[in-house]
């Protein structure tokens, strides 16, 4: 039946009835049996348009409470249908045998022209369908409807039962008047109209019934589905409300315990701040009773202190007797630092010159390339005079810790002899001293003199061709200066042994007249010395050998070279050949010897250094002993006199002084050390004040961010209560559905 529904108008207008008849009234007009049942189509829906006409403000109440419902386009109307055909099995059975019949007889009518006229004008078009519709519907309605959505609300129910049972009612009134009888009318059809006695008039008649069986259970299957549509809007409807009341009522829910949360929260709060106001006006209160206390004190001990303002000028006056002492020590180690810096001067000018020497001997023997070795031993040799640096530094120490300690035990001694020991000690210094430097000017003019033997002996490579004179030459010189230089290493030693033995026989003498810590110190002394003597005769012992293997290669040399001249051999070669080796022999040799000689003179330089670092020490220790035993014993000697001068007649009065001024001072370090706890407490009670003043500033800040807080938290409260509203605004008054209105419904019953 697809071709067949097509053609038809949508069941839910009352112009399908009217179309189809006007077509046959125009097709058929000549034959009472089509006007009879033209007749039959008029007089119902004129019983129709009366109903319509009666009851008029009933359709306008009952279409007000929804919008109108859209029209259906073709696509649409045809799933409906379809839909309302598959729900209702019946209606399909009837629809498949009606569709059948309609088909055999269109195949019959297919052989006449008029019939096919007749099939080409009955169906209507479905333009034409809906323009009838559009006609039809009351625009009036459409704008009138949100204006009684509101007020008829609580009417839709009873209304929309009546309507529902109107509909079923003429449901079934049509399924009986066009089903039922439709057997007698077409044998009563046939009796009466017995002349029409073709099969053509015949066939169209039948079809004619069954079309309109047909449209019959098509209206009746949409009306039941219209009713069905209407059952489930309802239960939409009443599902859409109990939601609406769940949500509302959850709202209210949380408003209220949102509200009760916030005053819990803000009581708290104010109870807490209120309480930590009263307590710091209580402490800033004690705090103001404990600052005027303080008050009082202090200017009780200003009191006091314009009192004691008498002893300060005697401790003026020996403050002002330091402060001159003061400056003349400055002066005094003002010039100690200026020879210091002196003698430092010098030593780096001498190692200056010996760098120079250095830098020419280095020019001279150019093509060595064994430094690596020289490092290392320079590198032994500074280690080991760093170990012996530091071992005179710690027996200067303790030497420095038993003087001192014997000063402070031997206060027996008389100052006269004091200070003659002191002369005595200050007296071998300069003397040690005049014989440093008496050292250092000897070490220049060596210098001066390896200076110029470098001169000589670089003006003689240049003028002789023949390398292997002046390198036997430079080894002889060399050799002698080396055999020289450990002449004088060896007589010192014995002078410094000799001195040594007997030194050491006056300590053994004089240890019965003397005391413990003098022999101690000249004990200490004498080991130094002792070491330092070990140490050059270990270095004598050292350099004796090297001397005395370097001859023996000399003489060596010396025999091969006499041996290869008495010899006399034929080839020029060979004789190159041996005075190539001799030569580098001699080099060699000599190179030995200048390394022995280069290393000797560092460490006489280091040795040199190091005893004037410590002379220059203890000169200055020593210095400051005499001017410490000095001062000492002219303090002593001023007060010596002084008491000889009024010990006689004031010793009373002394007493008696002594006695205030003992008291005087220990009220003084009581009143200080008081002054000093109310200073203290002075300060914490500031502090205090201030870190209370800072709380204060915090709670203030805090309560105007608790202020902003809760004016935020009421307007949230007010934006909330204004959303509830509108909640509860949707919820008494629901939208406005145009999609859905039960106006076209109530429109398609009643038509």
């Amino acid at each position: 039946m697809p071709g067949h529904q097509k053609g038809h108008s949508p069941p839910t207008s009352p112009v399908a009835l009217r179309c189809r008849s006007t077509r046959l009234g125009s097709l058929l007009n000549k034959n009472e049996v089509l006007d009879r049942y033209i007749d039959g189509e008029q007089e119902a829906a004129i019983q129709n348009e009366k109903l319509r006409q009666n009851s008029p403000t009933r359709s306008v109440v009952s279409n007000s409470r929804r919008p109108p419902r859209p029209h259906y386009t073709m696509p649409s109307l045809q799933k409906s249908m379809k839909e309302n055909v598959e729900t209702y099995p019946n209606v399909d059975a009837k629809d498949a045998y009606g569709s059948k019949n309609h088909a055999s007889v269109l195949d019959d009518f297919g052989r006449f022209p008029h019939l096919e006229d007749y099939r080409s004008e009955s169906i209507p078009s479905v333009e034409d369908i809906y323009e009838d519709f559009q006609d039809m519907q009351p625009s009036k309605v459409i704008h009138d409807a949100p204006q009684y959505f509101h007020d008829h609300d609580l009417d839709f129910a009873p209304e929309g039962q009546e309507t529902d049972d109107k509909l079923l009612q003429r449901a079934k009134e049509i399924e009986e008047r066009f089903i039922i009888p439709s057997g007698d009318n077409h044998q009563l059809n046939m009796s009466r109209y017995k002349r029409l006695s073709s099969n053509e008039m015949f066939q169209l008649i039948q079809c004619l019934t069954e079309d309109r069986k047909q449209l019959a259970d098509e209206l009746s299957s949409q009306i039941k589905a219209r009713l069905e549509e209407r059952f489930n809007a309802k239960e939409k409807y009443k599902q859409s409300v109990k939601e609406l009341e769940i949500r509302t009522r959850r709202l209210e829910k949380e408003k209220t315990e949102v509200q009760s949360t916030l005053e819990r929260e803000i009581d708290r709060r104010s109870n807490d701040w209120s309480a930590r106001l009263l307590r710091f006006q209580s402490e800033e209160e004690r705090l103001r009773e404990r600052v005027r206390e303080l008050a009082e004190k202090n200017v009780s001990f200003q009191r006091e202190l314009t009192s004691l303002e008498a002893y300060k000028v005697d401790a003026s006056d020996k403050v002002a007797s330091l402060e001159k002492q003061n400056m003349e020590l400055t002066d005094e180690l003002e010039k100690v630092k200026n020879e210091h810096n002196n003698l430092h001067n010098s030593s780096i000018e001498l190692h200056a010159q010996f760098s120079k020497a250095t830098e020419e001997k280095e020019h001279i023997r150019g093509f060595l390339k064994d430094k690596e070795g020289d490092n290392k031993a320079l590198h032994q040799v500074v280690a080991r005079l760093q170990t012996i640096c530091n071992e005179q530094e710690k027996t200067i120490a303790g030497l420095r810790q038993g003087f001192s300690a014997e000063l402070d035990k031997e206060s027996v001694w008389s100052s006269s002899e004091r200070k003659n020991r002191m002369q005595m000690e200050l007296i071998r210094l300069s003397g040690v001293e005049q014989k440093l430097r008496g050292e250092v000017q000897s070490c220049r003019l060596e210098v001066e003199s390896l200076r110029q033997e470098n001169i000589a002996l670089l003006n003689r490579l240049q003028s002789t061709e023949n390398g292997s004179s002046f390198s036997s030459i430079r080894l002889g010189q060399e050799l002698q200066a080396k055999v020289d230089n450990l002449q004088t290493q060896g007589l010192s030693l014995l002078d410094k042994s000799n001195q040594l033995c007997t030194k050491l026989l006056d300590l053994v003498k004089c240890r019965r007249h003397e005391s413990e810590h003098d022999s101690d110190i000249d004990a200490l002394d004498y080991t130094l010395e002792l070491q330092s003597i070990k140490g050059g005769i270990g270095n004598l012992k050292r350099s004796l050998r090297a001397t005395s293997a370097v001859l023996a290669e000399k003489q060596n040399l010396k025999e091969r070279s006499g041996e290869a001249a008495v010899g006399g051999s034929p080839l020029m070669e060979e004789t190159d050949e041996v005075n190539f080796e001799f030569k580098l022999k001699e080099e060699a040799l000599l190179n030995r010897v200048l390394k022995e000689a280069l290393l000797s003179k560092e460490l006489d330089i280091e040795q040199l250094r190091s005893d004037v670092a410590s002379l220059l020490r203890i000169q200055v220790v020593m210095r400051n002993e005499v001017q410490r035993v000095q001062d000492e014993l002219s303090c002593i000697t001023h007060k010596a006199k002084h008491l000889e001068l009024q010990g006689s007649k004031k010793d009373e009065s002394i007493d008696q002084i002594q006695q205030d001024f003992q008291e005087s001072a220990k009220e003084l370090s009581a009143l200080r050390g008081e002054l000093k706890i109310v200073t203290d407490e002075r300060d914490l009670s500031w502090q205090e004040a201030k870190q209370l003043r800072k709380t204060t500033s915090m709670m203030q800040n805090e309560v105007a961010s608790l202020k902003k807080k809760i004016e935020s938290l009421e307007e949230d409260i007010l934006v909330k209560e204004g959303q509830i509203s509108i909640l509860q605004d949707n919820v008494y008054k629901p939208p406005l559905d145009f999609i859905c209105s039960p106006r076209t419904m109530k429109q398609f019953g009643m038509e």
